[in-house]
């Protein structure tokens, strides 16, 4: 061994070649996982790429909207119309004749479905458009009542025969619409158990016949007759009554319209029909007087003279 230092120029001789720097190695391919809408956010661009519209619809399914947008809701379908019922369906259609004096009664649609639910569905009054009150083939003499005409179910309905409808008006007509209820005679129209009058039953019937009704039923209860009284003052004006002066009343009443007579005295509770003036120039009224209603002077049937009058056209 001497005693030189290495030389530092020299290199070691150790038996092994230098080794060569390693290649950079190939990076493997690696699947990255699902891009997400979060990796496009305004934060995460400055180090990735600006997503293209093909991503985003790769991603979203959808073209994309400006955020914290709310979506606006998908228009509602067009839905087809519904079906119109067609006319003379269900209920029996009414002739036009009768279209306009509905209009007047003294029922509303409401209370005509409650009232024809309560009466059993009774059959609506019409005519035929051929048929006429002159050519009426059947008189009453107002002393005899068709059996039709007379049950003592009160609440219910008639169908009376004889009709004098809107339009139709005549004073033959009107006579024989208050001549088949018999009044005064008619075991329907007889004081009830404790001798109150049914006038208003009387006065219900024959409107019902004239095509104006004066309702007996309002919102599923039955008028008692200080009711329609009160009805007539009050309300009837809403449903085309019209408070006339006598004379004017009975006019209308030779013209074959319904006139309705009233006590002026608001204690008094009774009411009749005003008949077409008679031949010895005497007014007179129909009204449920035992014996004698079918024609009576106004003070045996009200009571008193002092009246008020309503007609419907």
């Amino acid at each position: 061994m001497s005693g030189k230092p290495p030389d530092p120029k020299q290199k070691p001789k150790t038996g092994l070649k230098p080794a060569l720097p390693a290649a950079p190695a190939k990076p493997k391919p690696v699947s990255s996982p699902a891009a997400t809408l979060s990796d496009f956010d305004d934060e995460a661009t400055q180090s990735k790429r600006v997503p293209s519209l093909s991503d985003i619809r790769r991603i979203t399914g959808s073209i994309p909207t400006a955020r914290n947008t709310v979506p606006m809701p998908a228009a509602p379908k067009a839905t087809a119309p519904a079906p119109q019922p067609k006319k003379g369906t269900g209920l029996t259609a009414r002739p036009a004749v009768l279209q306009r004096h509905l209009h007047h009664s003294g029922f509303d649609d409401e209370e005509r479905t409650e009232t024809s639910a309560i009466l059993g569905h009774t059959k609506s009054l019409t005519l035929d458009e051929d048929e006429d009150d002159s050519q009426v083939s059947q008189v009453y003499d107002g002393i005899h009542a068709p059996p039709a005409l007379t049950a003592i179910d009160t609440w219910k309905a008639t169908i009376p025969p004889a009709q004098s409808m809107f339009g139709r008006r005549s004073k033959r007509g009107l006579l024989n619409v208050i001549q088949q209820f018999a009044a005064g005679h008619n075991p329907r129209y007889a004081p009830d158990a404790n001798g109150q009058s049914r006038a208003h039953i009387f006065v219900w019937d024959v409107s019902r016949a004239m095509g104006c009704e004066i309702p007996h039923f309002l919102q599923g209860r039955e008028l008692s007759l200080a009711q329609t009284v009160d009805w007539m003052k009050m309300t009837s004006h809403t449903r085309g009554w019209r408070k006339l002066l006598p004379d004017t009343a009975l006019k209308e009443v030779e013209q074959g319209n319904l006139g309705i007579v009233v006590p002026k005295d608001k204690k008094l509770k009774t009411i009749a029909v005003l008949r077409p003036r008679s031949s010895d120039g005497v007014v007179r009224v129909a009204a449920a007087v035992p014996g004698k209603g079918n024609e009576v002077s106004v003070h045996e049937a009200l009571g008193t003279a002092d009246i008020e009058l309503y007609v419907h056209d």
